[in-house]
């Protein structure tokens, strides 16, 4: 069979495309470090790494959101053990100013002033910002100063009144930190300060500012009225207890969020690991098997361009 010079040529010049696109194949494998370039290359290996792919980033949004949700449930719980903290201290002052065989009327005044620090000092914590000015007990209205009128102020014959008005509302931010788990994230002021639960979770009539005020009434009211004022004291008790034991509780409510968020997370790592230990598997490359194909395939391409040279120089002058 004759062969044509083209014939010979156009071989030649494919046989040397082909293996120069093998061997630039092969070092970009080299330098990304990737078996599989692209689908074709194993498309079986391709379809699983695409599935564990957005499998690994829909765990690593989980973990984003498991840290958010630890980093916000952490501000809420030491917020609410400032908030404990103030509320037994009021519980022991009220006692104390229960004491009326030994409190005069100049201890109640002292009381009743110590009282009105911590009535401040309750509603700042009840108007408390995080790092991004939210206001954490306002549910979703965190734009919203949730207690804007906690104060104490006067009436017209200049007794002593508290006025509270809750401007938030009862959302309750949660955050998807797993398949089948959405934590929340907050508490609301209503749950916190208003609508009082007490140790055994029953909804109590106790306002927390307005105990306070009512008592703190009491205790700067002149006359003296024993009966009267041991009334108001009774109740006020009752109410401060309440209240301490609903913040312990929303407080051990939120820690026990923080302890789930951090076995969610050790469990959310280590199958980011395996994720990426699955994907390694699917695509990396063996550099040494690699490098030992680059050589073959440079042999194999000098081979050819010696080969192609050769034929190309073949002719009928050359046999005389």
């Amino acid at each position: 069979m004759r062969v044509s010079t083209s014939q010979i040529y156009d071989t030649g010049i494919n046989g040397i495309t082909r293996n120069q696109a093998s061997m630039l194949k092969t070092q970009t494998q080299i330098t990304t470090g990737r078996r599989v370039l692209t689908p074709s290359d194993d498309p079986v290996a391709s379809a699983r790494a695409l599935v564990v792919t957005q499998s690994q980033q829909l765990n690593q949004r989980y973990l984003e959101n498991q840290k958010q949700a630890g980093e916000q449930l952490a501000f809420t719980e030491s917020t609410l053990g400032s908030v404990t903290k103030l509320i037994q201290n009021v519980l022991d002052t009220t006692i104390q100013a229960g004491n009326t065989g030994t409190v005069d009327d100049a201890g109640r005044k002292i009381l009743a002033r110590e009282l009105r620090s911590r009535y401040d000092e309750l509603a700042a914590l009840a108007n408390t910002q995080d790092g991004e000015g939210n206001y954490i007990f306002a549910g979703f209205n965190t734009a919203t100063r949730p207690f804007p009128t906690a104060a104490i102020s006067s009436d017209a014959a200049g007794a002593p009144i508290s006025s509270v008005n809750y401007a938030g509302d009862d959302g309750k931010r949660a955050l998807q930190v797993e398949s089948s788990r959405v934590m929340p994230v907050n508490e609301t002021g209503s749950d916190v300060f208003v609508r009082i639960r007490d140790k055994n979770g029953n909804l109590t009539n106790e306002n927390v500012f307005e105990s306070l005020g009512n008592f703190i009434t009491a205790l700067e009211t002149t006359p003296f009225d024993a009966a009267a004022f041991k009334t108001t004291y009774d109740a006020s008790l009752g109410n401060f207890n309440a209240a301490l034991d609903n913040t312990l509780r929303l407080r051990t409510a939120a820690g026990s969020r923080m302890a789930e968020l951090e076995s969610m997370k050790t469990t959310a790592g280590d199958r980011d690991l395996q994720y990426e230990s699955t994907l390694s598997d699917l695509q990396d490359l063996d550099y040494a098997d690699a490098l030992s194909s680059l050589s073959k395939q440079q042999l194999i391409l000098d081979a050819a361009q010696k080969s192609f040279m050769a034929m190309t120089q073949l002719g009928l002058f050359n046999k005389l």
